[in-house]
């Protein structure tokens, strides 16, 4: 059984194909995804400094293959990534990598549909960093990553993740303004957020002593989010679409 499992954090969720906000391709439009410009020292001391990201999944998964759209600005598609490694690992100590991986210039168009099914073996992680290797024009500093997604195998997971998961109400969903989080353990939680596709937070929401709350949506653009739950003992992360 499979899934799919969206960039930062982690929820389980049937397969949506939006990409952007727009359905079966990936927006031109400047500002719409991850770019950096500055090389920073990664978690992985032999990485060096480079420009990377890294994901926390919250548990452990099975995840088999990942669809990527890469750097898609019109006018600046020589930023997107050319190769890149992927590191993964359970504990943050240990690490192994799949790649290199060459990945596909975006053409700066609406019609783009990214690279899918990139094959990673089915590796068990919770932490991942994908690491930039080249990009497109070593002349240009910055590089970027427009959407990344991941499909996860369900079957390395308890029962008792599937069940927790499935505990957590969102509704309506889609929605227009307004959401509401419906969590037996909401009162305990220390923060919650919105996410948007790339993993910036876009929306905190205040942590009240009840276990449903309501999330006003008026000011997010159209497209899919991700509302992110923390406890001391958990990170939970649902999917919502506002429209």
């Amino acid at each position: 059984m499979k899934s799919i499992l969206a960039i930062i954090l982690i929820f389980l969720f049937p397969a949506l194909t939006f990409a952007q906000c727009i359905k079966d391709s990936h927006s031109s439009f400047e500002g719409q995804g991850w770019v950096s410009c500055t090389k920073t020292l990664s978690d992985i001391p032999e990485r060096g400094e480079t420009h990377w990201l890294k994901y926390d999944f919250g548990h452990e998964y099975g995840i088999t293959s990942m669809d990527l759209w890469n750097h898609n600005t019109w006018g600046q598609t020589q930023a997107g990534v050319k190769t890149i490694m992927i590191d993964y690992s359970l504990d943050e100590n240990t690490w192994s990598s799949v790649g290199p991986i060459s990945i596909d210039r975006a053409p700066g168009s609406w019609k783009y549909t990214g690279m899918q099914d990139i094959d990673l073996g089915k590796i068990r992680c919770r932490y991942m960093i994908i690491t930039v290797v080249e990009n497109w024009d070593e002349s240009v500093n910055c590089t970027g990553i427009a959407e990344v997604r991941f499909d996860v195998d369900l079957s390395i997971n308890t029962e008792e993740e599937i069940e927790e998961f499935a505990n957590a109400l969102l509704y309506p969903n889609p929605s227009s303004n307004m959401i509401t989080v419906e969590y037996e353990r909401l009162h305990k939680a220390t923060a919650i957020s919105v996410i948007n596709t790339v993993g910036q937070i876009v929306l905190e929401v205040p942590v009240t002593n009840t276990n449903k709350i309501a999330v006003p949506l008026t000011d997010l653009d159209n497209g899919l989010y991700y509302l992110s739950l923390t406890t001391d003992t958990e990170t939970i992360t649902k999917t919502f679409v506002k429209q």
